[in-house]
């Protein structure tokens, strides 16, 4: 039985197919099988069983937040209130394991039907990666929407998507990762999936996703990030690592003196996203400098001032200039506009 999990633990920290979300997910139905069948004499037993096979998760998924969130949760809800009969332990850790399965999953149903909301407008939207609650929101879009994303390397999880479109009937263009930055000048939106939200409304996503806001961001093209909050990250908790993988992945010949390195995610500024769209609705962090998609029947999330300032002035092929004022914990930004001069946005 030990060894049963072990071997699970090692296919969750090495698997690269499936999304943070549904990865957390895999951690909580292990967490539930443990209780109902890892070896215990007694109700404490188990407990400290499954602390410590709580804590080798969360260990082996150091960029998820959602993986992290959801096994504390578990945590708090079924061993912090430890019960005295092994059978009623076993039942209650099983139990709440797989209620915040449902909870997670319904969290992503409600992200990925707020976010098709705020993107019916769109013709063509382009995502990148793989993540199931993009792949939700997409089947949520009208038929003519068209999408567009690259094939996602080194494990090419973009042919995930395309299977999963192919299947719907969905119009789509697969692409290789480099010519995602020419693709961009034909997008009205880019919606990604997390792996967690920063507080400061940072991006920890697949490695490329910042390359991809970055050239969103000089196009004037909307970045949106969609995922539970789950994946929101608290005040209290320590900087996600950024995995590494196996450098043997890029399939690369070893030559001496050339390091290989196979980071898999990276990190997109605030500045860089419209807004992050979770069940609870679309979240602008104070930072942003992106357009927005105004949906008829979706209340836009509020811009400040100085935001509609500068797109506005974009617009009229104005220049802008920014002044950023720091006044103890708050930033002020103010912008002035020159008229009749190239952007220089």
């Amino acid at each position: 039985m030990a060894n049963e999990f072990a071997e699970r633990v090692a296919a969750i920290a090495a698997d690269r197919s499936h999304g943070s979300a549904e990865i957390a997910r895999l951690c909580l139905a292990l967490l539930a099988d443990a209780a109902e069948r890892a070896h215990a004499r007694d109700a404490t037993e188990l407990q400290t069983c499954l602390q410590r096979l709580a804590a080798t998760l969360i260990a082996s998924r150091p960029s998820m937040t959602a993986v992290l969130r959801l096994v504390s949760l578990w945590l708090d809800r079924c061993l912090h209130s430890p019960l005295p009969e092994l059978h009623d332990q076993r039942e209650a850790a099983s139990r709440a394991a797989r209620a915040l399965i449902e909870e997670s999953r319904a969290a992503t149903r409600g992200a990925a039907r707020l976010a098709a909301r705020q993107l019916e407008t769109c013709r063509t939207l382009l995502t990148y990666s793989y993540s199931s609650t993009v792949r939700e929101a997409i089947d949520l879009l009208p038929a003519e929407v068209h999408v567009m994303f690259s094939e996602g390397r080194p494990l090419n999880e973009g042919y995930r998507l395309a299977e999963a479109l192919a299947k719907s009937r969905r119009k789509a263009t697969l692409v290789t990762d480099a010519q995602l930055g020419s693709l961009l000048q034909r997008a009205d939106a880019v919606l990604v999936g997390a792996d967690s939200v920063l507080t400061d409304g940072s991006l920890v996503n697949k490695a490329g996703t910042l390359l991809i806001a970055a050239t969103a961001a000089h196009f004037g093209v909307p970045f949106y990030a969609c995922c539970e909050s789950y994946k929101l990250r608290t005040a209290d908790m320590p900087e996600p690592i950024l995995e590494r993988m196996s450098p043997g992945e890029l399939g690369a010949p070893e030559w001496p003196g050339i390091a290989i390195e196979n980071v898999y995610f990276d990190i997109t500024p605030p500045a860089l996203i419209s807004a992050c769209i979770t069940e609870a609705g679309p979240r602008v962090f104070p930072a942003t400098v992106m357009p927005i998609l105004h949906a008829p029947d979706v209340p836009a999330p509020a811009r400040p001032a100085w935001i509609r300032h500068v797109y506005s002035a974009v617009r009229r092929g104005d220049s802008c200039t920014m002044a950023i004022v720091a006044s103890g914990s708050a930033t002020t930004i103010a912008a002035t506009t020159i008229s009749s001069q190239p952007s220089s946005l």
